[in-house]
């Protein structure tokens, strides 16, 4: 029996041995077959970017002594060998995120003419979701507006990178048909994220900022689409789309009232103070929090005394806010801000201490205390 167990544990010992020895020799393979990769991947990198190397000085000669676009293109075709024409799209691309006007337009004739535009379009329709996104993308890059209603179709895409890529690149095209696309939408029914969206219309706010004001102004849309407008509105700090925003203020929408009040305070309208002043009143507490806060970002002086009364506001956020902006409104502001420090509550006296930085001042405000 003794003997039958010892057999049996001197047996898996062998196994277990047998495993180990195995799977160091698996690691050791990986690892080496790890290395062989990287090994083989850096060199076809340095030989690719070898090739752009040779390609660049090309490109740059025509960007600057080539103004016929055919001829350019001609030398293209003729002096880069097929081979290299992968490289030599990069190269385009490349010049083509840091060159406007006459430059960007050979790039973009030999990006047309060289097929790259059809090869894109091919895979915005018809490749994965990661390739539609890079040649959504390209296209953006080359303002191809041969590509917009390509584009416009992939924003029914189910995946986010490729939608976002379709708008950044319509965005960039910017003809009157790319921005309409982009802000039909935005105007849809489709939930997007707002931050990603500003990046987009922030690229081209000039072309944007008027379709936002008549959406504004016409305010047909659902809740949802009119918050995000708003939101768009200040992102790209459109001062004549404060009177629109001052009319959100009297929405029955606290959301709508208190993004219209966040967003006044963004646009730099000084001609808002009067109208933020007021819904410092307002029934929501997170409409007089933006408010207050947006009275401090316009240096709103008049409203100096309401901003004062606010630190009194039974939400902190509010006061809080509140104490912020007075800081920002100059010395009648700051003492207006002090004299807070002699009121009998705790908690305003916190409020202004911290706004204040100082425990100096918390202190000084207690009946009683002594200074040290």
């Amino acid at each position: 029996m003794a003997l039958t167990l010892a057999h049996s544990t001197a047996h898996i010992v062998d196994i277990l041995s047998f495993s180990i020895v195995v799977m160091f020799l698996v690691l050791i393979t990986v690892f080496a077959a790890l290395v062989v990769m990287r090994l083989v991947l850096s060199r076809r990198e340095a030989r690719l970017e070898a090739i752009m190397e040779k390609i660049r000085p090309l490109i740059r000669d025509l960007l600057t002594s080539e103004p016929d676009l055919q001829r350019a293109e001609w030398k293209v075709e003729h002096l880069v060998p097929p081979a290299d024409y992968h490289e030599l799209e990069q190269v385009l691309l490349e010049n083509a995120r840091i060159v406007k006007g006459p430059e960007l337009d050979v790039l973009t004739y030999i990006f047309e003419n060289m097929g790259y535009v059809d090869e894109d379009i091919r895979n915005v329709t018809q490749g994965r979701d990661f390739k539609k996104a890079e040649s959504a993308f390209h296209l953006g890059v080359m303002k191809s507006a041969r590509a917009v209603p390509y584009l416009q179709a992939a924003l029914s895409e189910p995946d986010e990178r490729v939608v976002f890529s379709a708008l950044n690149a319509l965005a960039h095209i910017g003809t009157p048909e790319a921005v309409d696309g982009v802000m039909d939408f935005i105007s849809g029914k489709r939930r997007i994220k707002s931050s990603r969206v500003g990046e987009v219309v922030l690229e081209q706010k000039k072309a944007f900022a008027p379709l936002i004001r008549g959406h504004l102004v016409e305010g047909t849309l659902p809740p949802e689409r009119l918050g995000l407008l708003i939101d768009l509105a200040g992102a790209i700090r459109d001062t004549q789309a404060a009177p629109a925003l001052i009319a959100y203020l009297d929405s029955g929408d606290d959301l709508l009232r208190s993004k219209a009040a966040r967003s006044l305070g963004l646009t730099g309208d000084i001609g808002s103070c009067e109208a933020l002043e007021r819904v410092l009143e307002d029934p929501s507490d997170e409409v007089r929090a933006q408010a207050a806060k947006s009275l401090g970002q316009l240096s709103c002086t008049d409203a100096i005394g309401s901003l004062a009364r606010a630190i009194h506001d039974p939400v902190l956020r509010v006061k809080m806010n509140a104490a912020i902006a007075l800081t920002k409104l100059g010395s009648e502001g700051r003492a207006a801000l002090a004299e807070r420090l002699a009121v009998e509550e705790e908690q305003e006296r916190g409020v202004v201490a911290e706004v204040l930085g100082t425990e100096d001042v918390r202190l000084r405000g207690m009946p009683g205390a002594s200074r040290v």
